[in-house]
């Protein structure tokens, strides 16, 4: 597959103009699909998919989130709040497919950016497949709480990386053996206690994940490369600040309202 690239610049009030880069292949007449990726990933992370869906008679775009690859990585957290993010997809839509909406593929932290797309921006959206992660509805209040109060004296990712410079200087000492640890933690080639396995709270995320030797096919370098150069290109704190957003998230979306099914 051999997409073609392109950017969508959307004009923020808080953050200036954003930057979205966008990979897109398949029938340009087609009906447009959108996928989202999550942390750590790339437009990359949906070539198959893409490949797939084009051959069907799709045209199928690939973003990279903001604070990913080649999109814009401001440096507020928040800058990050779902409604931010939820906003740059559907100005790709609009971009991509001016005169009608898109359907909405999300995996990870994609998963909420297009479920509340569709929310937000429904106008935009005619469907939305989401990956992982099931829609929950936004409420107020700070996520960290519960787990702080559930992962009490033990480790957990998401409070591992709320403060901001940690995970980056951990990620940043070596970038290739990061991406590696963690693709293939969340892969169905990694032990199933992996994730299961009781950490004090003052553990090093990366310390204990294994770095596989050999790599499976799936991540033989020339397949891994070019999301390792992606995330080397700029700051990584974009992929972080999602995380430490999300106390901000459910008082601003739950004011919208429920949304109409």
């Amino acid at each position: 597959m051999n997409p073609e690239f392109f950017t969508v610049s959307r004009s923020t009030t808080d953050y200036g103009s954003i930057d979205l880069h966008v990979a897109v292949t398949g029938d340009p007449a087609g009906p447009v699909i959108l996928c989202v990726h999550g942390w750590p990933e790339t437009w990359h992370s949906w070539r198959f998919q893409m490949e797939h869906f084009a051959a069907l008679g799709y045209r199928v775009a690939a973003m990279d989130v903001r604070g990913y690859g080649g999109s814009s990585r401001p440096t507020p957290i928040e800058a990050y709040r779902l409604t931010e993010l939820s906003a740059d997809a559907a100005a790709v839509v609009d971009n991509l497919s001016p005169d009608q909406p898109a359907i909405l593929f999300g995996h990870d932290w994609g998963a909420p950016i297009v479920w509340n797309t569709a929310r937000l921006h429904p106008e935009s959206v005619k469907a939305v497949a989401g990956l992982s992660v099931p829609y929950r509805p936004a409420t107020a209040g700070d996520p960290m709480e519960l787990w702080d109060l559930f992962y009490q004296d033990r480790f957990f990712y998401m409070k591992y990386f709320q403060e901001v410079g940690v995970a980056e200087a951990a990620f940043e000492a070596d970038l290739p053996a990061a991406i590696r640890k963690i693709y293939y933690a969340g892969s169905g080639d990694s032990p199933l206690d992996l994730w299961l396995t009781e950490r004090h709270e003052d553990h090093a995320f990366l310390d204990d994940l294994p770095d596989p030797d050999p790599v499976p096919t799936w991540m033989a370098p020339d397949q891994l490369q070019p999301t390792i150069d992606a995330h080397a290109a700029g700051s990584l704190s974009g992929g972080f600040h999602r995380y430490r957003a999300q106390h901000l998230d459910g008082a601003e979306i739950e004011s919208v309202g429920n949304p109409t099914l």
